[in-house]
């Protein structure tokens, strides 16, 4: 995971979320948590590579008890100053890597993955985690887990110009083969080491874990490649046109391998320990 925590320790993740196709996913990854979050105040929720907070503290907002994990010690060092002054700060902040973190079983009324499931290439290492976030949910609870798409460093190619670079043809032949993304050696460009998902695989995988599987939903579906995508963002009416059609399609399979990620929703088994 070095190679990882360097990546985003240069990177600032938080503020990518702010403009352009980066708040597309902010805003569209909210919505959905919203049409599932149980309809209560003060929650226990647990955001597991949650970067430096951006959804830990717009949930904690809302009047819940939010923890926050992240592998990546800059990420929660920002969280921790922000958490000064937070009108409603979180409960917990700490540095964890999800493959060893321990939390109480049952305890969770809301368990959020919007970055572990990147980064994991192991399919052993993605069923005992999504196992773990099962276990960690209440009888109740919901869970949420981000997945980048098998296709999206090959759409991102075109939108980009990144076949200017030979080097970034084979890692893209790479991803599409296995899911495994190589970024270039130096680690410097074309993002880190991850894997990439098969919206089918998605599914298998949850199933493979015991999860209950309640929805799968497109985040940023076509729009994020479309070439005019910041001048439609910045006018409101064309920006809800757009978020429109999102949600008229975002469930549509045909379509889920499009967008850049997609977002797991489920619920908890009797059972989600190891078999």
């Amino acid at each position: 995971m070095d190679r990882i925590s360097a990546h985003y320790s240069k990177k600032n993740e938080s503020r990518r979320l702010l403009s352009g196709r980066g708040e597309l996913e902010f805003v569209r990854t909210k919505q959905i948590v919203e049409q599932y979050l149980p309809n209560e105040s003060g929650l226990s929720i647990a955001d597991v590579g949650g970067g430096a907070g951006p959804y830990a503290f717009w949930l904690a907002g809302k009047g819940h008890r939010v923890s926050l994990f992240d592998l990546v010690p800059k990420h929660i060092d920002e969280a921790v100053s922000i958490n000064r002054t937070a009108r409603r700060p979180l409960a917990r902040i700490e540095v964890a890597d999800v493959r060893s973190l321990e939390l109480g079983s049952g305890q969770h009324d809301v368990v959020l993955l919007l970055g572990p499931m990147y980064h994991l290439t192991s399919a052993k290492e993605r069923r005992q985690v999504l196992r773990k976030a099962c276990d960690w949910l209440s009888p109740d609870g919901v869970g949420f887990v981000a997945y980048i798409s098998r296709f999206a460093s090959m759409l991102d190619g075109f939108a980009q110009r990144f076949y200017e670079d030979p080097e970034f043809l084979e890692i893209v032949k790479q991803d599409l083969e296995s899911g495994v993304h190589r970024p270039n050696r130096d680690n410097t460009r074309y993002f880190t080491d991850a894997y990439f998902h098969h919206p089918d695989e998605i599914q298998r995988e949850a199933e493979e874990a015991n999860l209950e599987v309640v929805d799968l939903v497109a985040v940023e579906g076509i729009a994020w490649m479309w070439q005019n995508f910041d001048e439609m963002w910045a006018d409101p009416r064309e920006r809800g046109i757009l978020l429109e059609m999102l949600d008229r399609t975002d469930r549509d399979r045909s379509l889920m391998g499009v967008s850049s990620h997609v977002l797991l929703v489920f619920k908890k088994r009797a059972v989600c320990t190891d078999q």
